[in-house]
């Protein structure tokens, strides 16, 4: 309530997360790395997700690499 009042706001001060699940499927995995790698475009950060450096998104889409190595060796991204 105090919080409410001194932010002058009326709704809940913490939501609930947006989007919390345990990945299942090779689909929910491609989905939720093509949602992460996006966030930079969509945020005008970059033309192409490829080229935002904090992402993995060179080494997935590209022959590249970004500072974020992947092991696309390892046994649960094998299907990807």
């Amino acid at each position: 309530m105090v919080v409410r009042k001194r932010l002058d706001i009326t709704g809940p001060v913490v939501e609930a997360r947006f989007d919390d699940l345990i990945i299942q499927t090779e689909s929910q995995l491609k989905i939720k790395m093509e949602y992460i790698h996006n966030n930079p475009v969509k945020a005008g950060l970059v033309q192409k997700a490829e080229d935002w450096m904090y992402s993995s998104a060179a080494d997935w889409l590209t022959s590249g690499s970004g500072l974020i190595k992947i092991d696309k060796e390892s046994q649960w991204l094998r299907t990807c």
